[in-house]
């Protein structure tokens, strides 16, 4: 190995001299080289900590021969090899790894020509390794590890304000985390993180945090009798009570961008809690068919009643585009769906058919097959391009981009499948019995159900709030 260009250093202007008599080495930088003398009375100095990269001169001021042997065999390189240099002559080490390289003149003996070179890690400027985004969803614990290395490790901190919920902790040296419960809103918020080390400029980073819904974030299950039990993040509003036999309610729907919720009646009633908005309703007029079905429009500015001939009723920004006239013993309508942009809609009967209209685009129905039972439900995947529909018994029928996640049509339920509801990102879906018993696929979490508390009371429908 050719001799590479090192700079002089004077010892007693560089390095403190020590009570026990070794020296001990300043800050310096790396790729450096340090002189160690050879005199009569041994190294001076004794003890240098460099880092890897650097190099040891060693000069021979004694008007003796004499050798630098490392105990250790590798890490390091010298020049010349071996070190024994005569009176006035010179050599250098090199060394490449993190380690303590004791050496010694062998030809001397007692401790006289013992010494220490401590090689270091080399300074490196504080970096962050994690990403720069981190996605909390609404009601579930999480934590976050924001990673940054560098030599020495650096100190991680923060600047800026977290999401309610959230909390920063710096950990082990380069390393903090961010967690706790969030409840919202959804929406992306930014933070700044700073990491230093003392070597070089410090290192930031601009770190999203995204606040999401879960794509089942709970559910609300609602009774014939109006009462409503909410599971998860749902929250149930005031408590309804209606005489089941006479104006039950028939459907539960959320409230689209909000935790609330609609109660409808057969009459044409129509429930607002938890926020939800009020745009009319059909109560108190003579209906010619009970109401069966009930869907907001996607903005959350309007809704569609239908009743079981097949009319539709709109308030607020609804459209009504058409409404059908079918048998309600044979063929009843049982359910509404809206278009992505509410311009259309979908109606469903109980033999399976599926009729669109305004700009809800037809994807196919279970009409043709021979349906041993009844259609209950028809719901729309969460970007409206498909739709499922669903029978009595648990059969699962999806049609457009509704993805398959299972049913329960080989099972034998004791009670009638009245719904199936999908949840937020297409990803899977529930299906709700008359009794309260809840099954949930793909993506749908379980957070408990009215059949396990034993509620009595006939089930009719099953929401997830935004």
């Amino acid at each position: 190995m050719g001799l590479r260009r090192f700079v002089l250093i004077a010892l007693v202007a560089f390095v403190p001299v020590l009570s026990s008599g070794a020296v001990a080495s300043a800050s310096v930088s790396h790729s450096i080289s340090v002189t160690i003398a050879i005199e009569k009375g041994g190294y001076v100095p004794n003890y240098y900590a460099i880092h890897t990269g650097d190099a040891a001169h060693f000069v021979n001021k004694d008007s003796v021969v004499h050798e630098v042997a490392f105990k250790a065999a590798s890490g390091y390189s010298c020049t010349p090899s071996p070190l024994v240099l005569q009176p006035g002559g010179s050599g250098i080490c090199t060394f490449e790894h993190v380690g303590t390289y004791a050496y010694a003149d062998p030809k001397v003996g007692g401790v006289t020509y013992r010494g220490t070179i401590v090689v270091n890690p080399t300074d490196v400027p504080a970096h962050f390794t994690s990403p720069a985004s981190a996605t909390f969803l609404t009601g579930t614990e999480t934590s976050f590890t924001v990673q940054a290395s560098g030599i020495p490790a650096p100190t991680v901190t923060m600047s800026g304000t977290l999401p309610a919920g959230l909390a920063f902790s710096a950990a082990t040296a380069g390393s903090a985390t961010i967690s706790g419960r969030t409840a919202g809103p959804p929406a992306s918020y930014a933070v700044t993180m700073l990491a230093a080390n003392g070597y070089g400029p410090v290192a930031t980073q601009t770190l999203t945090i995204t606040v999401a819904q879960p794509p089942a974030p709970g559910y609300l299950v609602g009774q014939a009798s109006g009462a409503a039990f909410a599971y998860g993040q749902a929250q149930a509003g005031v408590a309804v009570s209606v005489n089941a036999s006479v104006r039950p309610i028939v459907s539960v729907s959320r409230s689209p961008g909000d935790l609330g919720y609609y109660l409808v009646t057969a009459q044409g009633g129509v429930f607002n809690l938890g926020g939800a908005p009020f745009f009319g309703s059909e109560a108190g007029r003579r209906l010619k068919a009970p109401v069966s079905a009930f869907a907001t429009t996607p903005d959350g500015k309007g809704y569609w009643l239908v009743s079981r001939d097949g009319t539709v009723y709109a308030f607020g920004d609804a459209k009504t585009f058409s409404s059908l006239s079918v048998n309600v013993r044979t063929r009843p309508v049982v359910a509404i769906g809206s278009s992505a942009d509410g311009n259309g809609y979908w109606l469903a009967t109980a033999a399976g058919n599926v009729y669109n209209f305004g700009n809800a685009a037809f994807y196919g129905s279970p009409a043709s097959t021979r349906l041993v039972h009844g259609v209950v439900d028809l719901t729309v995947s969460p970007d409206a391009r498909g739709y499922y529909v669903v029978t009595s018994t648990g059969n699962v029928y999806n049609f457009g981009d509704a993805g398959f996640f299972g049913s329960k049509a080989t099972a034998r339920l004791a009670r009638p499948i009245v719904g199936l509801t999908a949840t937020l990102d297409g990803k899977g879906y529930y299906l709700l019995t008359s009794a309260g018993n809840i099954y949930g696929f793909g993506d749908a979490l379980f957070y408990g159900s009215p059949a396990l508390a034993r509620h009595p009371g006939s089930v009719v429908g099953l929401a997830i709030p935004d």
